[in-house]
């Protein structure tokens, strides 16, 4: 993680919480502090503006999906992710005098029904909306309903509290409605392994290391997974051994990014789609997967499949799976021991490690009143996010202290380091709902598997692309190159 700051007053503040919270650290360059909160600088908290008393509530409507229910609003004070969030939501209220109100949305995964009518109105009822990360994105940008980041003057993108290279990626004709900072727990997928099954095998590498030293790439793991005996040993699959088991479903669809396949170029400003069999990386990952997906060793499960060949229900020694279900794992009576990596990259001459979020955004309305607040309260929120919700987050899918966990505490910061978005899967759903043909040319490697699990006709990359580029580019061209 990074380095925490040091500053002693805001443990003094914490100390006055009702809530017997533990304040948070941070590392400064001042090791001064002042006696009186009253007087607290920019210098002492990091914050690019002083103490402000506004008064008033900051009402942000967010959607029953993803991990917005149990770490941002979450107000159980006994457990370690009720105590941060209550914590974050002093630290802001004593800073700002902003009250942060939570309003959670009926069963619609999408803002637009909410939001529509408040723009439309010129309400101010909802100030800041936290959405899917596709859903109703297109309509609410192409609408005109959402306010732009960059020309908010209380907001300071350059902090590094906010993840300003995603914002940038999902930037739409010089502007980025989109919003991404510490304030949004991502919610990446990861590879996990079992220790266990690891141990039984002298000859294969400590996965760790792999990633440390920068081997840790797709044909690596599939390599590994090939040496495992998938051999019958009784009358189900769940009897089996393999080397790595998946859903045919979306978490395959993270290995296009973590792999780094270019899959939108920027033509000197024209956006072009790039996942047919000319994209060598793209194609050469599909054909990875397509090939491994045959092999014995390799669990295939889909979201109705009476067998989940998760690794608490099966013996496996990798599975790929979205990193929440650490919890799973990390949890007391848990009986397997799981390590967590990060996606692969494609090779070892990738820099980084990539894992894309499947997190969704900040907005904002156009309707909203105080900009000025608004943005203030973003930059606090995101602030003191760090060590209250971002720490119990690890703590949550670690299982443990942060310090009791390192090898994987470190995995973590790989995962967390590497996030990152992408405009062809984001932007994906038409303005008025439904699928278009990026929809089907994103979701490729998912119905390549999902057409073998069911034993229907084979999905090919080359039919995909020559089924759906045009008119998937041609949505593109519409919404990003017009």
């Amino acid at each position: 993680m990074k380095n925490f700051l040091k500053s002693s007053i805001l443990i003094l503040l914490a100390l006055c919480m009702l809530f017997s919270v533990v304040a948070c650290s941070r590392t400064t360059d001042n090791d001064e502090t002042e006696e009186s909160s009253n007087t607290v600088s920019t210098e002492d908290t990091g914050l690019p503006f002083e103490r402000m008393d506004y008064g008033k509530d900051l009402n942000i409507y967010y959607i029953n999906w993803g991990l917005y229910p149990e770490f941002f609003f979450e107000e159980d004070s006994g457990t370690v992710i009720g105590k941060a969030i209550i914590e974050r939501e002093y630290l802001v209220k004593d800073y700002l005098g902003v009250n942060v109100v939570g309003h959670l949305g009926g069963n619609d995964e999408s803002v637009l029904p909410t939001m529509e009518p408040q723009v439309l109105s010129g309400l101010d009822d909802y100030q800041i909306y936290l959405t899917h990360c596709f859903l109703s994105l297109t309509a609410l940008i192409t609408q005109g309903y959402l306010a732009d980041f960059g020309d908010i003057e209380s907001i300071d993108l350059e902090k590094e509290y906010w993840n300003y290279d995603l914002m940038k990626d999902l930037e739409v004709q010089g502007s980025m409605y989109l919003g991404s900072s510490d304030y949004m727990i991502h919610d990446p997928n990861a590879i996990f392994f079992n220790k266990d099954v690891l141990s039984q095998y002298a000859t294969l590498d400590n996965p760790y290391e792999l990633v440390e030293q920068g081997k840790w790439t797709l044909e690596k793991m599939f390599s590994m997974a090939s040496q495992m005996d998938a051999q019958i040993e009784g009358g189900s699959s769940s009897d089996r051994v393999y080397g790595i088991t998946g859903e045919a479903e979306w978490q395959v669809l993270s290995f296009a990014d973590s792999c780094d396949t270019g899959c939108l170029v920027n033509d000197n400003g024209y956006m072009k789609l790039d996942m047919g069999p000319s994209n060598v990386r793209y194609a050469n990952v599909f054909d990875q997967i397509d090939k491994a997906s045959d092999a014995n060793w390799f669990g295939l499960y889909g979201s109705s499949s009476k067998e989940k060949l998760t690794m608490d229900k099966c013996t496996t020694l990798f599975s790929y799976e979205s990193l929440k279900q650490a919890y799973n794992y990390k949890a007391d009576g848990s009986d397997v021991k799981v390590g967590i990596l990060p996606y692969p990259k494609y090779d070892e001459e990738q820099t980084e490690y990539r894992s894309f979020d499947w997190s969704g955004f900040m907005i904002i309305p156009t309707s909203a009143k105080d900009l000025e607040m608004i943005g203030k309260s973003m930059e606090a929120l995101a602030f003191f996010s760090e060590d209250t919700t971002i720490e119990a987050y690890y703590e949550k899918v670690l299982g443990t202290r942060i310090a009791d966990a390192p090898e994987d505490a470190a995995m973590l910061d790989y995962i967390w380091d590497g996030i990152v978005s992408n405009p062809a899967f984001n932007f994906m759903y038409n303005p008025g709902g439904g699928v278009n043909g990026l929809f089907h040319v994103v979701y490729g490697m998912q119905k390549m598997l999902v057409a073998k699990l069911n034993n229907q006709t084979e999905v090919t990359l080359s039919g995909l692309w020559n089924s759906y580029r045009s008119s998937a580019q041609s949505f593109l061209d519409d919404y990003l190159n017009s």
